[in-house]
């Protein structure tokens, strides 16, 4: 049995009876599991990241979003960062958000927009 957390308590995935004979390492199957479940993700779309996390503001650290990621039972879990960023390297492209740094003053100074990157 694989349990993996959720919004309102653990999800219970049955990893069936191993099959004799296979050398794959018992985190190798966890981890195609949960792919093939969709629980963890290799790529997020562009939109994901647009609707999810900037829908009511008009910025938001990288580093939230990461640590939602991670923190929030229930919330879809990357296989790494780099999912993030790739994602925000296509959103930049696609026109759907800036990327930029956050100045000593509270404002945020933009590096790079579809202007930019195009």
């Amino acid at each position: 049995m694989l349990y993996v957390p959720v919004r309102d308590g653990v999800k219970e995935t049955d990893m069936g009876i191993p099959t004799y004979g296979e050398r794959k390492t018992l985190d190798t199957e966890a981890y195609e599991k949960l792919r093939q479940e969709g629980e963890l993700l290799e790529k997020i779309a562009p939109l994901v990241l647009k609707e999810k996390y900037l829908k009511e503001r008009d910025s938001v650290k990288l580093s939230q979003i990461y640590d939602s990621m991670l923190k929030t039972p229930g919330e879809r879990r990357i296989v790494s960062p780099a999912v993030i960023e790739e994602s925000v390297k296509q959103t930049v492209k696609q026109g759907f958000f800036g990327l930029g740094e956050l100045v000593e003053d509270g404002t945020v100074n933009c590096r790079f927009d579809s202007a930019v990157t195009q």
